[in-house]
């Protein structure tokens, strides 16, 4: 199966603003169920000023056409792990950008389901080099069709800080959710990470009909 599709925007006095072309020449669904995709996708953007990409690094204001590419690899849903990867490259704006995606999801059981994210955007632009990561996990808990736990994590490089949110949902009668959440922030200082966020809240929350 072969995908096309294009998007543009123009501004107020009919000057086109951006224009993107999307297509996959490669889109493959395999016999197992896995996917396996290529794509091509050139771009095109104005920019009307100097704006900040990634900390400290500039994108001039002027007319920018790039060619962004990816390969995709995503398992079929019936495994009991999923797994997905996805590598864009190729130019952007002035410059070259790689980014990389891995996503893992693992579901053992009903009452159990993992995932992991991780990404990491690394390039070379003419106001300087990009170096960004992301990491997220999560890990849901059903007790009970009635009771359920369930926990963000998140990483980055940029504000070097790990992020917590954690809620419980009780689902008392219908009608009735009593949601009990809890968020924590750690800020990465030189290899140890220290508390600067600890929010606990409960919520009530009653639908009528």
């Amino acid at each position: 199966m072969h995908e096309f599709f294009t998007q543009a925007v123009w501004d107020l006095d009919g000057h086109v603003y951006q224009w993107r072309i999307f297509t996959a020449p490669i889109n493959w669904r395999l016999e197992s169920g896995d996917r396996i995709e290529f794509n091509i996708v050139p771009n095109y953007e104005r920019i009307p000023e100097d704006f900040e990409i990634a900390e400290n690094v500039f994108v001039k204001a002027g007319n920018y056409t790039w060619w962004r590419y990816r390969l995709e690899f995503q398992s079929a849903s019936k495994r009991k792990v999923m797994t997905q990867v996805s590598w864009w490259f190729g130019t952007l704006y002035d410059g070259n950008m790689d980014q990389f995606q891995v996503q893992l999801g693992w579901r053992p059981s009903h009452h159990l389901n993992l995932a992991f994210e991780g990404e990491r955007n690394s390039g070379s632009l003419k106001g300087g080099d990009v170096d960004i990561k992301l990491a997220r996990a999560r890990i849901d808990l059903f007790f009970t069709p009635d009771l359920q736990i369930l926990s963000f994590f998140q990483y980055d490089n940029i504000t070097n800080s790990l992020g917590m949110n954690s809620r419980l949902r009780f689902t008392l009668r219908s009608l009735l959710d009593i949601f009990i959440v809890y968020n924590r922030n750690w800020l990465d200082t030189q290899g140890r990470f220290l508390s600067e966020l600890n929010l606990f809240f409960i919520k009530i929350q009653y639908s009528w009909r």
